[in-house]
């Protein structure tokens, strides 16, 4: 589960699951499991415990993005029962995403939105943090 307010872009997710499956075919996770690595490529820093208080759960949550890999109808299931609140479909996404928040946390400059978007902010920081 991610904070969905945290989540530039449904791209940028969408990045972050595909390094998480390549680093598991590799056998090369950096965190326990596969859906941590998710929350932890979300982020632009290479400290896990960081990545998860601002990309995880918490308390204060209100948005969930919840995030399942090759997961059973029955285990879907399982998921929306544990989850109090309303599902919404992706494309509302950017509805409820905290630009603040993000150009906070992947340290977005004013020079980087001049030449492209939040999204795009996201992406090169995701991408630097292996370089």
């Amino acid at each position: 589960m991610l904070n969905a307010e945290v989540v530039a872009d449904l791209f940028v997710l969408r990045i972050a699951a595909q390094q998480a499956l390549a680093q598991q075919h590799r056998g090369k996770l950096i965190t326990k499991s596969l859906h941590a690595e998710l929350v932890y490529n979300m982020s632009g820093s290479r400290h896990i415990s960081e990545s998860f208080k601002r990309f995880g759960v918490t308390e204060s949550c209100k948005h969930l993005l919840v995030a399942r890999f090759d997961a059973e109808p029955q285990e879907l299931q399982g998921i929306t029962d544990m989850v109090a609140g309303e599902q919404r479909c992706l494309d509302s996404l950017s509805s409820v995403r905290d630009e603040g928040l993000i150009k906070k946390y992947y340290k977005v400059t004013p020079n980087e939105l001049k030449v492209g978007t939040l999204a795009d902010a996201a992406l090169f920081k995701i991408a630097a943090r292996d370089c």
